[in-house]
């Protein structure tokens, strides 16, 4: 019982909490506001019975957890990339509708090159960490 009612009532602090961060944006005080309470929101959210719980239970959420790593590794470097190849004033005039098809667009690639970082660096590096310490 307690912990459906905590869900529910996190996921409306949540709520409350991306309100005012859209309001606060850009202040400096914001992030350190920010950071403290993020961690106990995703844990009640979680909560055994939570709806949130059932929706991170997901098999295309749990696929996101596994490449969660390698997506925090390689965003910046995608970021930085679109923002050399296309200028501020080309992004600014592009129309909403093809903004938003450039958004899917950059997220699936994205999440497309986690994908291979995730397979080709994080899993082997993880193997080799295990092996090593286990014949030491």
């Amino acid at each position: 019982m307690i912990t459906a009612w905590a869900g529910r009532w996190c996921g409306v602090v949540l709520a409350a909490f991306v309100a005012i961060g859209t309001v606060l944006a850009g202040r400096p005080g914001w992030a350190y506001l920010a950071l403290p309470l993020t961690a106990p929101l995703v844990i009640g959210l979680a909560a055994d019975g939570s709806h949130t719980a059932r929706l991170l239970s997901t098999p295309s959420m749990r696929y996101l957890g596994r490449i969660s790593f390698a997506l925090y590794m390689t965003h910046y470097l995608a970021i930085w990339t679109v923002r050399y190849l296309v200028s501020d004033d080309r992004l600014r005039a592009t129309p909403p509708a093809l903004g938003a098809v450039s958004l899917v667009v950059f997220t699936a690639s994205l999440i497309a090159i986690a994908d291979v970082a995730h397979r080709l660096v994080e899993v082997p590096a993880r193997r080799t960490l295990t092996l090593r310490r286990a014949t030491n």
